[in-house]
């Protein structure tokens, strides 16, 4: 799911240095790259959210797309549906889901996700 989000940054720059060579580059050309970059993160968090809420994902796969949801800056009502309704009723596997991750990977929104995962490990004691 990371993968989407970082074909998209590649997607934005290809467009932008194609145009730098290729042509002039206008405010409303970078404005219009920026939109489509905003729209295709917008999915992407939106898929994530969805597979969350899902009913017929399995849970494993909820709770991987939970934390990639956070790591990519997500927040609010989906956060506390999953402690809620996945998490606190599934410690272990969530603990399993976390401890898989290396930290030193994470670019995005890294201490947003380092302070998430400690909040929702302060909701589950």
């Amino acid at each position: 799911m990371e993968l989407i989000y970082i074909i998209s940054s590649i997607f934005e720059l290809s467009i932008i240095v194609f145009m730098i060579f290729y042509s002039k580059i206008s405010k409303e050309d970078i404005n219009t790259i920026k939109s489509f970059s905003t729209d295709i993160r917008n999915n992407y968090l939106q898929t994530l959210k969805n597979t969350v809420y899902s009913d017929n994902a399995p849970l494993l796969e909820r709770l991987i797309a939970f934390k990639e949801y956070i790591k990519s800056g997500g927040n609010g009502n989906c956060k506390h549906f999953a402690i809620k309704k996945l998490i606190l009723s599934n410690k272990d596997l969530w603990q399993s889901v976390v401890s898989n991750d290396k930290l030193e990977t994470i670019q995005t929104n890294k201490d947003y996700y380092i302070y998430a995962l400690e909040e929702i490990n302060k909701t589950l004691l």
